[in-house]
């Protein structure tokens, strides 16, 4: 998985990288500005992507432990309101 973004300055080609480790590079002269800057956009979507989907999500059980654990220290008076509670 992709998890870098290409740096602005290397953006005048694109190259793509296959599976079996084969590179090609496009060229503007070849298949157009407009081309390679939505190659590149669909790069960014997908880097995007994956560290979005990186990120660990709550669960339903994670969160009812987390709201039963704030009930419980505003109920033993260790803090004033639940919900300031992180």
């Amino acid at each position: 998985m992709i998890y870098r973004k290409t740096p602005a300055k290397e953006r005048e080609t694109y190259t793509y990288r296959s599976v079996t480790g084969e590179t090609f590079t496009y060229r503007p002269e070849d298949v157009g500005e407009e081309t390679i800057h939505l190659l590149h956009n669909m790069d960014d979507s997908f880097v995007n992507n994956n560290l979005k989907n990186a990120r660990v999500q709550a669960t339903p059980f994670s969160t009812h432990w987390r709201c039963r654990s704030r009930i419980q220290l505003y109920t033993h008076g260790l803090a004033s309101d639940p919900d300031s509670i992180i």
